[in-house]
C-alpha cells in the first residue's frame, strides 16, 4: 500500500524513536511505499531549528521524507499555530496515497487533507492527537482561540472522512472531549506510544558493556532516569531520595539535561554521593543501551516515553500516578510521586528481588502485545 504521513503540527527530527518517526519506518519495513511531509522545523541537541529550506530525501529506512517551510502569517508565533504550508494538495495527489495518517491533529492542513478524502473517498483516514492538559490549552488564548475555535473548526471538517481518532493517552481523550466537544466511541480508540522490543542476547551485550564501563557489579542494582530535567520531572525528590537510601549496592544513572535551576538544587546532592552517575545527553542509541543494562527505570514526575521505550528493552518499573500510566500498566510498576514514596519503592525493590523479576515477566507481555510498533504499525493498515 502506499502510506502518506502528515507530521505538520511540529518539528520532525531524523533518528528519535518518536511514533511519527517509528510508524513511517515499520510500514516500509513492512513493504508498503512510504512518504512523510514534513516541516524543515527539527530538534537538534533538545533544540528546535528551523533553516526553511525547502528538501526532499529518503531516510535509512526507505522512508521518503519532503521538508517544507510553514508559511509566514504575521509573525513565527501566529505562523507556528495556524500551521499553513505550500502545495498540499499537489503533494498529496502526487504520491496518490492508499491511507493518509494525520499526525497530533489540528491545523490549517487538516482542510486540506479533508477536502482530498472528500474527492477520493477510497483513501482511509487516520488522525492521531497527543494534546492533554498538561502540554496544550496552558493559558487563555491557546484553550479558547487555538484550540475551543480554530483546532476545532479543522477538526470537525475532517472528523466525517476518518475511519479512526487515536488517542495517545487516556488524558488526551478527556481533552477531545471537553474542547472539541467530540465522544464517538465508534471512531475513538487507544493508541499508545510504543517501542520495538529488545531481544535478551543484545540486553546482554550492553548490559555486559555499560557495567564493565562505570564498574558497576552484576549483582548490583541499576536504577536509571532520564529526560529534560524540569521541575515538573522531580529529579531532585529522586536524588534525595536516593541519597538517604544508604545500600552501596544500589546505583542511579541519570541521563538528559537540566534546567539550570533544577541542576543548581541537585548538582551537590549528586556529586557528594558515588553511587550516582550523571552522564549528560545521549543519543536515542545509546539511550537504548543503558536502558537495557538497568533494571529499573524511575520516573517520579511528568510524563515520557521512555518509559514504554524501557519496558521494551527489559526494565521494571517506579513511576508517578499520571492517568497514562495506572490506565495501561494498571498496578504492574510501583507508584511514587513523593520522597517518602520513592525511598520505600527504592527499599522494597532491593530486599524483594521477585518484585523486579514478576514486573518484568508481565510488562514483557505488555510490551509484546501492546507495544511494539510492529503490531501497532499495522492497526491501521487495512
Amino acid at each position: 500500500m502506499r502510506i502518506l504521513h502528515l507530521c505538520l503540527l511540529g518539528p520532525y527530527s531524523d533518528g528519535y524513536y518518536y511514533q511519527d518517526n517509528m510508524l513511517p519506518q515499520q510500514n516500509s519495513k513492512d513493504g508498503h511505499i512510504v512518504e512523510i511531509i514534513a516541516p524543515t522545523e527539527k530538534i537538534v541537541n533538545g533544540i528546535v531549528q528551523d533553516d526553511r529550506i525547502p528538501i526532499t530525501y529518503t531516510d535509512p529506512s526507505g522512508v521518503k521524507i519532503i521538508r517544507i517551510p510553514v508559511i509566514r502569517i504575521v509573525n513565527h508565533f501566529i505562523s507556528t499555530r495556524i500551521r499553513a504550508y505550500k502545495n498540499i494538495y499537489s503533494l498529496i495527489s502526487e504520491f496518490n496515497p492508499d491511507i493518509m495518517f494525520y499526525h497530533c491533529f489540528g491545523g490549517k492542513e487538516l482542510l486540506t487533507v479533508a477536502k482530498y478524502v472528500s474527492k477520493h473517498p477510497k483513501v482511509k483516514l487516520f488522525i492521531d492527537t497527543h494534546s492533554d492538559y498538561e502540554n496544550s490549552a496552558t493559558n487563555f488564548l491557546s484553550k479558547f482561540l487555538l484550540h475551543k475555535v480554530f483546532h476545532k473548526f479543522t477538526f470537525k471538517k475532517a472528523v466525517k472522512y476518518a475511519e479512526k481518532v487515536y488517542y495517545v493517552a487516556p488524558e488526551s481523550l478527556v481533552f477531545i472531549k471537553d474542547l472539541y466537544g467530540f465522544n464517538d466511541k465508534t471512531k475513538l480508540e487507544f493508541f499508545p506510544l510504543g517501542g520495538y522490543i529488545i531481544e535478551n542476547e543484545k540486553r546482554i551485550i550492553y548490559k555486559e558493556k555499560v557495567r564493565s564501563e562505570l564498574n558497576i557489579s552484576h549483582d548490583d542494582l541499576i536504577f536509571i532516569h532520564s529526560g529534560k530535567f524540569s521541575e515538573e520531572k522531580k529529579t531532585y525528590e529522586l536524588v534525595t531520595a536516593f541519597n538517604k537510601v544508604k545500600s552501596t549496592r544500589l546505583h542511579l544513572l541519570i541521563i538528559g539535561s537540566f534546567e539550570e535551576n533544577v541542576y543548581s538544587k541537585v548538582e551537590s546532592l549528586i556529586e557528594n554521593d558515588s553511587r550516582i552517575s550523571y552522564l549528560g545527553w545521549k543519543t536515542t542509541e545509546d539511550l537504548e543501551m543503558y536502558l537495557c543494562a538497568s533494571d529499573v527505570y524511575i520516573l517520579p514526575g511528568s510524563r515520557t516515553v521512555t518509559v514504554q521505550h524501557a519496558i521494551c528493552c527489559g526494565c521494571a518499573i517506579i513511576t508517578n500516578r499520571s492517568y497514562v500510566y495506572t490506565y495501561l500498566l494498571k498496578d504492574i510498576p510501583i507508584y511514587a510521586d513523593t520522597i517518602d514514596e520513592l525511598i520505600n519503592a527504592i527499599n522494597l525493590m532491593e530486599n524483594e528481588s521477585q518484585i523486579i523479576l514478576d514486573q518484568k515477566e508481565k510488562l514483557s507481555y505488555l510490551a509484546k502485545t501492546e507495544l511494539d510498533y510492529r503490531i501497532l504499525a499495522n492497526r491501521y493498515v487495512y
